[in-house]
């Protein structure tokens, strides 16, 4: 919003019949109701933009000065003989948490507010999400340079279509954001790589998550997403209820402690293969029923902890003002937190009472026994093939079921808790 302010007022007032005196006092109300600054937006051409740590203005140490990460350097276009305040030379992010940094030849809204420029918005001459480059705005003579400082790729010139309401935000690159309702229900996508076949140039581009490139769709309850499934002998999936579909080519779950994966009922696998492995030499794989005791020893030291966080974080917030000493409290309760061990295999035996491993050694130590045997016992016949086939048949029969017994696995125990 524009506005006017007043920086100096003259105390000369009119008195007394001298003529002079009135016409002096007029003329100095007249200079007075003159002497405002006009605040108001005002755009700025971009002509650098600083996000390369070693072109940063320095301290007197001569470290970066990061203060100035993001600002831009550029020009006036309306009023181009005005200061740019602050230091003179850099234009800072008005917004602390939003940035919105512009490419060079973009032209940005800048205002003032105490004694330091700051620039907002980039201005959407284009209606572009790639780029609005507009050169030469800021120029005496308006001569317009052509200039390229972004990948300018067709695919990434395009607007997102939406629905009324929605909140959109896009990328430079192929990217967006899209809150509000699919199928009029509560809505979140996000998208990186957008699918532009059979498009026209500039023609918006509609989420598609079987054909853009990564995807996370967040919906609520009321409508159905249909998934394409990529085991093609397989039929494709449809959702219920709320819903979070990831789809890419890739997909990392990378815990640096637990990952856990639980559900109320179905909890399926399906691939053209199937990995389950541990990396450590003492480490087991395990099967079996589990029991709510286990999740109770688990989560109970956390639960306590997480109980006193909670109490913490309610009485900070009642306080009107808070001291920085309430805040470490609360960073000590979070020191805690991290610090808890979890003997996870201890707790798993504490719940199951009698574990068993998946790999039965025994079982497995016989079968090679009875393996050697046999491959003994057919050593053994073969040269006599000719004169005694039966002593031979029947040695090719005992290693034939030793090798069914290892394709069988039966040295796997399939349940540690019951078998």
């Amino acid at each position: 919003m524009a506005e006017r302010r007043k920086t100096k007022s003259s105390n000369i007032t009119s008195f007394g019949n001298s003529q002079v005196q009135r016409i002096h006092s007029d003329i100095h109300r007249i200079m007075d109701s003159r002497e405002y600054d006009f605040y108001e937006l005002e755009p700025v051409e971009v002509k650098e933009v600083l996000l390369d740590k070693n072109k940063l203005p320095k301290n007197s140490n001569g470290t970066p000065n990061y203060k100035y990460y993001g600002a831009i350097k550029g020009s006036w276009i309306n009023n181009k003989d005005q200061q740019i305040l602050g230091d003179g030379v850099h234009i800072l992010p008005l917004d602390p948490q939003i940035k919105r940094y512009p490419v060079i030849g973009e032209n940005v809204v800048c205002v003032n507010y105490f004694g330091q420029t700051y620039y907002s918005d980039i201005i959407n001459i284009k209606n572009n999400p790639n780029n609005n480059i507009k050169t030469g705005l800021s120029n005496r003579t308006n001569t317009r340079i052509s200039i390229q400082t972004t990948d300018e790729d067709l695919a990434h010139q395009r607007n997102i279509e939406a629905n009324k309401g929605d909140l959109v935000l896009t990328g430079r690159y192929a990217s967006s954001i899209k809150i509000g309702e699919n199928d009029l229900t509560p809505s979140v996508q996000i998208v990186a790589g957008h699918n532009t076949e059979g498009l026209d140039i500039n023609e918006p581009v509609k989420h598609n998550l079987e054909k853009d490139e990564a995807s996370i769709y967040v919906q609520g309850r009321g409508a159905s997403h249909r998934i394409k499934n990529p085991n093609p002998e397989l039929s494709d999936i449809y959702t219920k209820g709320s819903v979070i579909v990831l789809d890419a080519d890739y997909i990392v779950l990378n815990a640096k402690q637990v990952l856990r994966q639980q559900s109320g009922e179905l909890n399926e696998v399906v691939g053209k293969q199937v990995e389950i492995k541990h990396n450590n030499k003492d480490g087991l794989i395990f099967t079996g029923k589990t029991k709510a005791l286990l999740d109770n020893l688990r989560s109970g030291p956390i639960q306590l902890i997480q109980d006193e966080i909670k109490e913490c974080i309610k009485a900070i917030r009642k306080l009107p003002s808070t001291g920085q000493e309430e805040y470490n409290q609360l960073k000590d309760l979070f020191v805690k937190l991290s610090k808890i061990e979890i003997d996870y295999l201890g707790f798993l035996q504490s719940a199951t009472g009698r574990l068993r491993a998946t790999f039965r050694d025994d079982e497995y130590e016989k079968l090679q026994d009875e393996y050697r045997k046999a491959q003994k016992g057919l050593a053994e016949a073969t040269p006599t093939i000719a004169t005694d086939p039966i002593s031979f048949t029947l040695a090719l029969n005992d290693y034939l079921k030793v090798i069914n017994k290892f394709a069988k696995r039966e040295f796997i125990r399939t349940d540690i808790v019951t078998d």
